[in-house]
């Protein structure tokens, strides 16, 4: 018994290892800056309401990843932010508004497979992670500033092919507005406001 339970964890094991899909985190030529949705100050320097987010430790970014249907319905819709996960580490800002830290490994399956995706930035004073700054916004923190992108449907590369597939980019991501949280429309419900907007535009081709 205690033979097979050695077999499956090995089995499993090596399917997280194969398992994989490459997506470069990174918004440089895509048109989607960090902006701040409210006057920021850091240190002697004030950034105006629709200013880039500031380069350095200030704020920081992460990449989510939530799996796609397989097989691939053809017309999957963008599941709830409570189904996304964080991939890798998180990275700050290198340059105003701009984030660019390299490829990130989502544990896709088969290799290489679709994948929904999607970017968090947050005040990093208040947390190591987006989960934690929103968490110092409900407590009652105005400064704690978060915000999300838009969900994308990503082609990622497959690290397992001959010769390996390089990080897909986050074409069609859109930028981040930083906000308080007791402004910023809860996960749940950001997710129901793009299905909404997926129905009308469906409505509208259809007449």
């Amino acid at each position: 018994m205690k033979k097979t339970a050695l077999i499956i964890a090995a089995v499993f094991a090596s399917l997280n290892i194969f398992a994989q899909g490459l997506v470069t985190l990174s918004n440089l030529g895509l048109n989607a800056p960090v902006i701040t949705g409210v006057q920021l100050t850091v240190g002697t320097v004030v950034i105006p309401v629709g200013g880039n987010a500031p380069a350095g430790t200030t704020i920081m970014v992460a990449l989510y990843w939530a799996p796609y249907p397989n097989p691939d319905p053809g017309n999957a819709m963008p599941p709830p932010d409570s189904a996304f996960s964080q991939v890798g580490a998180s990275a700050m800002l290198l340059a105003p508004g701009i984030y660019s830290n390299g490829s990130r490994t989502a544990p896709l399956s088969p290799p290489g497979y679709l994948g929904w995706f999607e970017v968090k930035a947050w005040s990093a004073a208040y947390g190591q992670t987006w989960e934690a700054a929103y968490n110092a916004g409900l407590a009652g923190n105005p400064n704690a500033l978060v915000g999300i992108s838009s969900i994308i449907k990503v082609d990622t590369g497959d690290p397992t092919s001959t010769p390996a597939g390089t990080p897909t980019p986050l074409k069609g991501i859109s930028g981040i507005t930083l906000l308080p949280v007791n402004v910023v429309p809860e996960p749940a419900i950001i997710g129901l406001g793009l299905l909404g907007g997926a129905a009308l535009l469906l409505l509208r081709r259809r007449k």
